[in-house]
């Protein structure tokens, strides 16, 4: 046991290795009188403290638990603990009232941690855990669990937007496990273990032969597009298992529950996963330690359709187990029938897939071999039944499959990602069941649970805190208060060398904000800020905002995100807001092992931001090897001296990423900015990009119609503003460079945009305008070329793929590529008008456009107003002449070139042109130039007298001409 103190306080002593913290945790507490130490539940010199103690704090009195902890590794996970916790609770408040736990308070103090935490619930002195209980509680609790988790805490569940192979759900629940570059061991157990390659389609057992799951999940063996399923998608608790259900001890007819241990809980994943979890620790827990043979005979008989033969390894005890596991799908099984009854064959392979995940999922954790191999063949099991539901011709025939004894081990030599799981059933030293040498520092759970004659709900976090295992990374937590910088260091392997351009990819996650008082848009807009800051350097390539504020407040698999990112490094950190003073926390993380290779914490005042950029971007520079010129005076000059215009600033930069409504409050920031601070080219200048989209995605503000013509006269004084004080920044020039292509100012456009991405290579945004300047003046594959740049820099933007998939089916207008704007209609409603545009000119030009009809008419997601619009525009095009078609819809941004000219001919096209290029308020940037006709259309005078008006001419002459196209005789332009 730790050294104990005489703290004042009656029951235990305090221990004498927390001493320093016990006034910090009083104060900030505001602990009211003693602090009762009743028993100590767990630890000692190695390891984590916890008490179960009586407490009155500021806003708690009564029993909780109370940890103290070593803040280096484990206080870094406990705070990413709590924030999952809090998240699961803000998702689903009602669930959470009747089943979640609470947390109540934590500090640091140095390197030091302590939380409180307690269980929020009627009754709960009696709780006891799940595997506990007799069978019959056990049936009824696991009947209550199973529909609670789908008809209570996923009420709000939503089917995916787009239609996903099978290996996209297993990707979405393994994650980094199926990739053995990324730390997943699965493919080194499977060669090492019993000498079967990974792409081996299929493995023999007991004369039987079964899938092989890893070839499976790698997509190594073809399946047919029609295995394609909708998944639904909603709260996942993630680690479910006996003892992490709670139940009320008395005997009620309908037993309460309480779901602990939320520090692998998702918000958005594929459903089912928990029920497959619950069913594979189980079976582990209880038939685990027994022979091969009797496992695989209890698993067969719980395959969809079980053999008559593998009832003769079953013992009698066998038939609770199977009951209790029936009882857990039958209620899987009824919320199905109940909300999907016409999905039935989506929800039944989804139900499916997650034991497949789960099997794998326990192949890869450091567990005894005997059991990773029992549970391989659980998933191999499970994916047969797949096969055979959904009629796949699988191979079957391979080499065979092992299952050893329980006492067997074996060296795997795949390296164990940091963060791996520790506890039970993951640890192999920890497991159900297993016994604790005596000196070990970390309890087993049945232990814990027979000394906890106090408190049940101690027990409960006791479990969370230190016995039950974790799948991921360990994340940030509140920095260290001291007001120098406090710097760790951790050794790894070579840092990679960098790619051909020289650049290091680095992504800038979007910061915690740990202000109770401050919303996230100052904070969001200082993670793009400090981003734009290692973008300006030229060395690093840095993902766009798009992509890396899809990991907001998911730090939960490091190897998952720089795999999503594909980018080499992480930088996350945290922000506190102390009056004029800021401390920000700051992390390197190598991605491909999620080492955390650096970190640092800097408090300075807040117009001291700048310096605070610097010394964060020199310090990575210096680990990364990589030459750093950004100067502090510069950071400074391009921003303002103007603390509370900073903030808008910031805060504004964050709402002009997000596009859409948030666009209103943008404008109101910003303009609030340069009223402060008049002097603030990049306010002036992020202001200039609001207004000039703000008429693409708002009709009306405040109740008014939103003027095209107004906004963009805005924008350019805006952007002229920001140009007369300083014409070189990077966000100066792209708003200039928008405003000259609203102008049709083609060549003043592109020198803009040109200098903008001299002095900020991976500004993406920039990018898309760019593509946008050489598509209108028909240089289509360089556009084509830039927008692919764009998406390499920012992978996860829609926009990006809806542009892509644009030019693709542009240059080759077939059913292959229209089929991606179709999906794009289908999943992203943002894109809905924009990609329906293109698929019925695609539509109209082959004669289809009862297809584009029957894609309208089954878009049960569509707003009613689009899909009567649409409609009745096909309508029109069979009833009415085009050009009153044209006049009617030309502002509905569903109707193309395409379109009219297979109802009208060259005439109404070239009106349209001529509308679109030269005369609407609203100048399209896309959409202006009919290139996919040019070749006819280029025929007619008024083609290039068009283009001559728009002042394309001119650039063509001093520039270059369009592709495919060449200086005509009568001075015009000609296409091919």
């Amino acid at each position: 046991m730790s050294e104990l103190i005489d703290s004042g306080d009656h029951g235990l002593s305090w221990p004498e290795s927390y001493g320093d913290l016990l006034p910090v945790l009083r104060r900030q507490w505001q602990v009211d009188g003693e602090i009762y130490l009743s028993r100590q539940l767990s630890g000692g010199k190695s390891g984590a403290l916890v008490y179960s103690v009586d407490i009155a704090t500021e806003d708690f009195t009564g029993q909780a638990i109370l940890k103290l902890d070593q803040a280096a590794d484990s206080g870094w996970q406990e705070r990413h603990e709590a924030d999952l916790h809090q998240r699961a609770i803000e998702d689903a408040p009602d669930f959470a009232a009747q089943h979640l736990p609470r947390l109540l308070h934590s500090v640091h103090h140095g390197d030091q941690l302590a939380v409180l935490s307690a269980i929020a619930g009627r009754g709960l002195e009696y709780a006891e855990p799940w595997v506990n209980c007799s069978h019959d509680r056990q049936l009824d609790v696991v009947r209550a669990v199973s529909s609670g988790l789908l008809e209570d805490w996923n009420g709000d569940y939503r089917l995916n937007a787009g239609m996903r192979m099978p290996q996209e759900l297993l990707r979405s629940w393994l994650g980094y496990r199926l990739d053995p570059a990324k730390g997943g061991r699965i493919h080194a157990f499977l060669h090492e273990a019993n000498g079967i390659a990974a792409d081996t389609p299929a493995i023999i057992y007991d004369g039987r032969w079964y899938p092989n799951p890893l070839a499976f999940a790698d997509g190594l063996h073809p399946i047919p597009m029609t295995t394609r399923l909708r998944g639904a998608v909603g709260h996942c608790h993630g680690d479910l298992h006996g003892l992490n259900i709670l139940v009320d001890r008395r005997e009620t007819t309908a037993p309460s529950y309480f779901l602990i241990d939320l520090a692998l809980y998702q918000s958005e994943q594929f459903l089912f996963y928990d029920h497959a979890y619950f069913e594979l620790t189980q079976l582990l827990r209880l038939r685990g330690d027994g022979s091969a043979q009797h496992w695989t005979s209890v698993v067969s008989q719980l395959s969809d359709k079980p053999q008559a033969s593998t009832r003769a390894g079953l013992r009698t005890d066998d038939i609770g187990l199977i009951e209790l596991i029936e009882t857990l799908r039958h209620g899987q099984r009824a919320w199905i029938e109940r909300n999907e009854a016409d999905r039935l064959s989506f929800m039944e392979n989804q139900a499916i897939l997650a034991r497949v995940a789960v099997g794998l999922s326990f192949a890869h954790k450091q567990i005894p071999l005997a059991w990773r191999q029992r549970a391989y063949f659980y998933a191999a099991s499970n994916l047969k039944d797949y096969v055979k539901l959904n009629q796949i011709e699988w191979p079957k025939s391979g080499p065979e499959f092992r299952i050893g004894t329980s006492a067997e081990s074996v060296e795997i030599s795949s390296p164990t990602p940091q963060g791996e799981p520790v506890g039970a059933p993951h640890s192999s030293s920890h497991s159900y069941g297993a016994g604790a040498s005596p000196g070990s520092s970390r309890l087993q759970p049945h232990r814990i649970l027979r000394t906890a004659v106090l408190c049940a709900v101690a027990v409960a976090f006791l479990l969370v805190a230190i016995t039950i295992g974790r799948e991921y990374l360990p994340s940030h937590s509140d920095p260290p208060t001291a007001s120098a910088p406090v710097e760790t260091k951790a050794e790894g392997s070579a840092l990679p060398e960098p790619d051909d351009s020289g650049a290091i990819s680095l992504a800038v996650l979007p910061f915690s904000n740990r202000n109770p008082d401050l919303d996230d848009g100052f904070v969001d807009g200082l993670s793009i800020d400090i981003a734009s800051v290692f973008a300006r350097t030229g060395s690093f390539k840095m993902p766009g905002m798009s992509s890396t504020f899809q990991f907001k407040g998911r730090l939960d698999d490091v190897r998952a995100i720089g795999e999503a990112l594909n980018v080499d490094y992480l930088l996350e950190g945290t922000v506190l807001r102390d009056g004029d003073d800021l401390r920000i926390a700051v992390s390197l993380i190598r991605a491909a092992d999620g080492l955390m290779i650096w970190s640092q914490t800097f408090r300075e005042p807040i117009e001291n931001v700048f310096v605070v950029q610097e010394k964060v971007a020199e310090a990575i520079g210096e680990k990364l090897s990589t030459p750093i010129n950004i100067d502090a005076d510069v950071l400074k000059a391009e921003r303002t001296d103007n603390p509370q215009a900073y903030e808008l600033f910031v805060r504004g930069l964050a709402l002009l990423e997000l596009r859409g409504l948030p666009l209103r409050d943008a404008m109101a920031v910003l303009e609030r900015a340069v009223q402060i601070n008049p002097d603030f080219a990049a306010a002036w200048g992020a202001l200039s990009l609001v207004y000039n989209v703000i008429p693409t995605f708002i009709r009306e503000i405040d109740g008014r119609p939103v003027s095209a013509v107004i906004f963009y006269r805005k924008a350019k004084e805006a952007a002229l503003t920001g140009r007369r004080i300083d014409p070189d920044l990077p966000l100066v020039r792209h708003a200039l460079g928008s405003m000259y292509l609203r102008e049709r100012q083609w060549a003043a456009s592109e020198d803009a945009l040109k200098a903008a991405l001299a002095n900020a290579p991976y500004a993406h945004r920039v990018m898309l305008t760019y593509s946008a300047l050489f598509y209108s003046v028909g240089k289509v594959a360089d556009a084509q070329a830039i927008i692919e740049r764009a998406r390499e820099i920012d992978p996860l933007n829609e926009l990006y793929n809806l542009w892509t998939a644009f030019f693709r089916w542009q240059g080759d207008q077939t059913e292959e590529t229209i089929k991606p704007l179709e999906n794009i209609f289908r999943r992203l409603p943002q894109f809905r008008e924009i990609s329906l545009r293109v698929i019925i000119d695609h539509r109209a030009r082959t004669g289809e456009l009862d297809k584009a009809r029957e894609l309208i008419e089954s878009c049960t997601s569509c707003t009613a107003a689009l899909r009567t619009k649409a409609l009745a525009m096909l309508d029109a095009a069979k009833n009415e002449p085009a050009k009153q078609v044209f006049e009617t819809y030309k502002d509905a941004n569903i109707m193309g070139f395409q379109f009219l000219y297979a109802i009208g001919g060259a005439e109404v096209t070239l009106d349209a042109f001529r509308y679109y290029g030269v005369d609407a308020n609203r100048r399209l940037l896309f959409f202006t130039v009919p290139w996919t006709l040019a070749p006819v259309l280029s025929e007619e005078e008024r083609f290039s007298k068009i283009a001559e008006d728009m002042g394309l001419m001119n650039y063509w002459r001093s520039r270059g001409w369009p592709d495919h196209c060449t200086p005509a005789g009568n001075g015009g332009v000609t296409c091919s």
